[in-house]
């Protein structure tokens, strides 16, 4: 392809000679030219265009230190954009249609408790068409360092919506504004927020102290490490010690929902509407209650205004494009009595996810779970 520098060098040469001498090098060139390096001469006439209107769609995403020859995102959308076939004309008009909001319907996403992202991204011309499956899958490097990407989708938020842009880069924003909402995006297998780690291992004292207090005929047969592997070891053998839990406090005549909402107010600091999740609970359900607390703490931590749980593979179950969406603590809930997200067996002492999360990790789709 003829590059810019070389395009700068015609244009020079054709500023001194005359508008005959002009026609006749230029009519030379092409008789001459095969057509593929007429396909790229066409290019780089074109490209000075295309990468101007490209500065305002980064403009108006406020990404100006991006918007720049030098910044790798904004040479990828060129090169993507310029490669497309088509006229400079649809090209243009299709960034203008970026800027514009035209491709997504990012009111209509953020509103949806869940879905498919795919839905929401609209291919009305034929520049579109071309790069739908590019934008989903794009992951630019627009963070404050310009070496971390954004993840799949989330450019489409940033870019496509039309007041989209990015989130902050430290620990008080989310990842993408779009459809008047700050969005914290976790991808499947991501668990939410930090400083589970202190916030469970802080309660095990309570917790024994508890069982003694309010079932003391089980915990009393029990050794204190015995008690606690209610989140210890794997998922079979917490579940086993809930069991007994329950059907100790239902023998005492106590509630199991009064217990385990006690047990994680004292970790999170808040109750809420269990919906009846924690009248006869497994870990499952537990966990679930447990990951409506953290989104509380996690949107206190990070001031975003959603989390949308978002599948970006077709392994493991999920979808590529599923979301569940929540705006509150209800809607985790919610969604999870309707089968639309799952979890693996994470949430334990040391907190939930990989290291210190507030949650297990989250999962869009049925899972079949094995107790």
């Amino acid at each position: 392809m003829i590059n810019f520098e070389k395009f700068k060098d015609l244009i020079t040469e054709a500023r001194n000679l005359t508008a005959d001498q002009a026609r006749a090098m230029i009519r030379q060139a092409v008789d001459n030219a095969d057509g593929r390096t007429l396909i790229n001469l066409m290019r780089a006439v074109e490209r000075p265009i295309i990468e101007e209107k490209s500065r305002e769609l980064f403009r108006a995403r406020k990404l100006d230190a991006f918007g720049q020859r030098s910044a790798l995102p904004f040479v990828e959308f060129v090169n993507k954009v310029s490669s497309a076939k088509g006229e400079t004309e649809e090209k243009l008009t299709f960034i203008q249609n970026c800027i514009d909001g035209v491709y997504f319907n990012a009111k209509s996403f953020t509103g949806a408790k869940s879905g498919n992202f795919s839905s929401y991204v609209k291919t009305p011309d034929s520049i579109m068409k071309q790069l739908y499956t590019w934008f989903l899958n794009w992951k630019p490097q627009i963070d404050a360092n310009g070496t971390v990407a954004v993840g799949r989708m989330e450019a489409v938020m940033i870019f496509l919506a039309v007041d989209g842009g990015k989130g902050g880069d430290n620990d008080t924003f989310g990842d993408a504004f779009a459809g008047g909402n700050l969005i914290e995006v976790k991808t499947g297998g991501g668990h939410m927020g930090k400083n589970g780690k202190s916030m469970y291992n802080s309660k095990k004292t309570w917790f024994v102290t508890e069982c003694k207090k309010i079932i003391p005929e089980w915990a009393n047969s029990k050794k204190d490490n015995e008690i606690l592997g209610v989140l210890s070891g794997t998922g079979k053998q917490k579940n086993a010690v809930i069991l007994e839990i329950n059907e100790a406090l239902k023998k005492a005549r106590k509630k199991p929902s009064d217990f385990w909402k006690s047990f994680f107010n004292e970790v999170y600091g808040q109750r809420i509407d269990d919906k009846g999740l924690l009248d006869d609970p497994n870990l499952v359900n537990i966990s679930a209650y447990a990951t409506a607390l953290g989104f509380i703490t996690y949107k206190e931590q990070t001031r975003f205004d959603m989390v949308s749980v978002l599948s970006t593979t077709n392994a493991g179950g999920q979808k590529f494009g599923d979301f569940v969406n929540w705006h509150t603590p209800g809607d985790v809930i919610d969604t999870f009595k309707a089968n639309l997200w799952s979890m693996d067996y994470s949430l334990s002492w040391d907190g939930g996810g990989r290291v210190d999360g507030l949650s297990p990790r989250l999962y869009t789709g049925k899972k079949g779970y094995t107790l």
